[in-house]
């Protein structure tokens, strides 16, 4: 059995130390939080999270992550990584202004990470935590948990307050989470797309309202959506024999139309993810790279995750 199949089928939990979270507090966060990101948040209540990002008047992305409403209406939080909190302090916290609203990077959790695999919830439920609902923030004694699945594979967030407590749980080995996200094309930041990437290059679907009002890079996105298309698109690829390497070149006969960001290994050939050039991006076409053919399977944000 592979990594990804047995992160499927046994899961288990993983630490993931670049995760952050901003804290939005006083005034109205919430309407901070619906004005400034992609996602409608104006009638989601206390409690409740969307996945979201923060782009600029450009369309590029500043950051990816979690929207999550508090329990009182002057509480708020942006759950992503520690570069894309970061980036989107500065962000939220100039038009957090014009609300009297504050934005504050939270201290790190004792521990921070995912429990992912089909088992998740019986995971979960066996170490005493409570199993969210989607789109539903779960807190208890030992922390917060909200659920946010890798592609068809249950997975969810956790915030722990007791590292030593969190020792005791049934691990998962990074490069097995990494192939499970990788082949359940889910892309994560800082490694298949950054701050330079237009936000529909992502196939980030999920994250984004087609029907809110204004937004900051709202209009070349609906552009893009409707009215044409983006340069690149994120999609997932699949080989036999040897797997090139993440960055390796890919090429439709002798033109270079992208570029491998993710790639693992399997019993048979290999999977991966790519940043390809729109008219290349097409499921079924063939691509070259120095150690043989790669197939798109399909753009994300199009997929069906493959069994």
């Amino acid at each position: 059995m592979d990594l990804a199949a047995r992160a499927r089928t046994e899961g288990g939990f993983v630490s993931r130390p670049s995760m952050a979270v901003l804290n939005l507090e006083g005034g109205d966060p919430r309407d901070l939080l619906h004005k400034v990101s992609t996602q409608a948040l104006e009638s989601r209540s206390p409690g409740e999270h969307a996945p979201a990002a923060l782009l600029t008047p450009k369309g590029r992305i500043v950051a990816t992550g979690q929207a999550v409403l508090g329990p009182g209406s002057s509480e708020a939080s942006f759950w992503t990584t520690r570069p894309a909190a970061e980036r989107a302090q500065p962000v939220l916290a100039r038009y957090g202004m014009l609300l009297d609203v504050e934005v504050f990077l939270a201290p790190p959790a004792a521990w921070q990470g995912r429990c992912v695999g089909e088992q998740a919830e019986s995971l979960l439920a066996a170490h005493g935590l409570p199993v969210p609902q989607p789109g539903h923030v779960a807190q208890c004694d030992r922390g917060t948990l909200l659920r946010e699945d890798l592609g068809s594979v249950p997975a969810f967030w956790l915030r722990l307050h007791e590292a030593s407590w969190a020792d005791a749980l049934p691990h998962l080995a990074p490069d097995a989470y990494d192939a499970l996200r990788i082949v359940e094309g889910s892309p994560e930041e800082g490694i298949d797309f950054d701050d330079e990437t237009l936000f529909n290059v992502t196939g980030l679907e999920t994250h984004v309202s087609w029907s809110k009002g204004c937004y900051p890079g709202q209009e070349p996105v609906v552009m893009a959506k409707h009215r044409g298309h983006p340069p690149q698109h994120l999609v997932r690829l699949r080989g036999d024999g040897v797997a090139p390497e993440a960055g390796a070149a890919l090429h439709r006969e002798t033109r270079k139309v992208g570029f491998l960001t993710s790639v693992v290994g399997a019993e048979s050939g290999w999977q991966g993810i790519g940043r390809i050039a729109h008219a290349a991006a097409t499921p079924g076409a063939s691509l070259q790279h120095d150690h043989g053919e790669a197939l798109v399977v399909d753009r994300l944000g199009e997929s069906s995750p493959q069994a």
